[in-house]
Formats: structure tokens, C-alpha cells, sequence
């Protein structure tokens, strides 16, 4: 699984204010951010959610059927990514024993990012 995940991300590049996922628009990829730093806000707010930087990712709750996304995310640098969709991840799960392990434990990293957000 691990290995066919691998082989499906796609590079992404993002210039510095370049918008990568628009809060309010459908979501259909994760991204994992290999180099740069992205700025995570919310019209919810005034302030930045959080400061993303390279090895961090965001977007995973796309993964898992929220069709919405929750935030607007800007590339603050030059920014290589990888970027995982949503049906490439389904075939990658599917079948898999682990399949379910791999839902729940995605949920959860949703769920802790949510609550790291409210603080």
C-alpha cells in the first residue's frame, strides 16, 4: 500500500501567495509539503491558524469524503509539494486488511488538527 501510494503522488510546485486550497471550495487532494512554508486561515478568524513548514501536510480530511475545505492554505515561500487525491487513495486502500486502520487514523489526525485550530 505504502509503496502504490507512493507511486501515484504527483509534484506540485507553488510560488510564494500562490492559493492552494481555497476555503469553501470542493477538496479532492492531500498535499505533503517538502519544502517551503504555507499560511493556514479561516474567515473565521483574523489571525493564522497555523504555520505549515517542510515534512508537514494538509488537506487529509478530503481523503476521507468532506467535500468542502475548512481553510484557505497560501504558499508563504517557493513551495514543493506532493499531492495525493482522493480516488488514487481509495485504490490504494482498497482491499487492504489495513484499510479500515488507515480510515481511523486518518480521522484522527483530522480530528487533532481541528482541535490544535480552535486553541
Amino acid at each position: 500500500t505504502k509503496q502504490f501510494i507512493a507511486s501515484i503522488l504527483q509534484p506540485r510546485v507553488f510560488m510564494p501567495t500562490d492559493s492552494i486550497v481555497q476555503e469553501g471550495e470542493r477538496g479532492f487532494e492531500m498535499y505533503f509539503l517538502k519544502r517551503g512554508r504555507v499560511v493556514v486561515t479561516s474567515s473565521s478568524t483574523c489571525a493564522p491558524l497555523r504555520l505549515l513548514s517542510t515534512n508537514d501536510f494538509f488537506g487529509e480530511s478530503c481523503l476521507l469524503g468532506s467535500s468542502l475545505s475548512g481553510a484557505t492554505v497560501k504558499a508563504c515561500t517557493y513551495c514543493e509539494c506532493f499531492s495525493l487525491n482522493r480516488d488514487g487513495f481509495k485504490d490504494a486502500i482498497a482491499g487492504s486488511p489495513f484499510a479500515e486502520k488507515v480510515k481511523v487514523d486518518l480521522a484522527n489526525l483530522v480530528v487533532q488538527a481541528k482541535y490544535r485550530n480552535q486553541r
